[in-house]
């Protein structure tokens, strides 16, 4: 009986060493908005390119940490504020207007009219970012989410969050996908690479949770869904483009890259719902070989 209650004991405080505590929460949550405030600072008068990327990719580690964080604790507002995810979704088209032109002067496309409108666009969202932009949103948001009481985060979570997010991608390519759902299962890798790098860096004692977790194989899946999503959204904008002024040479030119574009994005998505098909097949004992799923999805790229 003694020995019994000896182990008891000892896994008791075992897995209060693999936890993570109440404090350890609140240190990575206000980490995170502190960098966001900081590059908020940073975002005017520039508006550089890598500044917002960063802005948006902290963003993106603090939503995942938290949706992790709400699934554990069942928490509905353990989410970003209305007023901050409006600051994330102007950076996010002031970003998209930079590739637009960034890729206009790359292939050396004379598009006057909508190079001006992409130009109008951006110079409008700086002014709604500089509009909108208050240091109060960072403070409250991390008064917000910090005065939240919590317990603590076992480490069982953490295979229980990524198998969601596969289940989730699973379900999504049993048919033809929607460019949603393509999307989506960006998204969901995009979740599990942001928390397992949260846990490499601030939760050690959980690492062996995410060991088995094919890290590579999904920046991969993300890096090529994310240059497909880029193109598609600038397809969106040009195909919708229209101007009175415009010359018939501009309008033959626009149409003519926006039919080359869509025969391309098309070709690109059937080869990444394969890609996607082949990354979620598993074996009997839903186990993924990452050495074989990674060589697949660098050959199909």
């Amino acid at each position: 009986m003694a020995v019994i209650l000896q182990i008891v004991h000892l896994n008791f405080f075992s897995e209060i060493y693999t936890s993570m505590k109440e404090e350890q929460i609140r240190r990575i949550i206000k980490k995170k908005v502190d960098e966001l405030h900081r590059l908020g600072k940073k975002i005017d008068p520039e508006f550089d390119e890598d500044t917002i990327h960063d802005f948006r990719i902290t963003a993106k580690t603090l939503r995942a940490f938290l949706r992790l964080l709400r699934m554990h604790f069942h928490e509905p507002v353990l989410k970003l504020s209305g007023k901050f995810k409006r600051l994330y979704h102007i950076a996010g088209t002031i970003r998209e207007t930079h590739l637009e032109l960034k890729e206009l002067s790359e292939k050396k496309l004379d598009l006057p009219h909508y190079s001006k409108k992409l130009e109008t666009m951006c110079q409008l969202q700086k002014g709604e970012w500089n509009k909108y932009y208050s240091e109060n949103i960072f403070k409250k948001l991390e008064t917000k989410l910090c005065s939240l009481k919590f317990t603590v985060l076992h480490k069982s979570v953490l295979p229980e969050f990524f198998e969601t997010r596969m289940v989730s991608m699973r379900g999504m390519i049993k048919s033809i996908p929607t460019e949603d759902q393509v999307h989506n299962v960006r998204k969901q890798a995009k979740d599990m690479i942001y928390v397992s790098g949260l846990v490499k860096k601030n939760w050690k004692s959980a690492s062996t949770r995410i060991k088995q977790l094919p890290v590579r194989m999904l920046t991969l899946l993300g890096e090529v869904i994310g240059d497909y999503h880029d193109g598609r959204v600038s397809l969106e904008h040009l195909s919708a483009f229209s101007c009175r002024t415009m010359s018939k040479e501009e309008e033959i030119t626009i149409r003519n890259i926006c039919e080359e574009e869509a025969s391309i994005l098309s070709e690109e998505k059937e080869r990444i719902t394969g890609m996607i098909k082949k990354f979620i097949k598993t074996d009997n004992n839903h186990a993924i070989d990452v050495t074989k799923m990674e060589l697949i999805l660098n050959q199909e790229r």
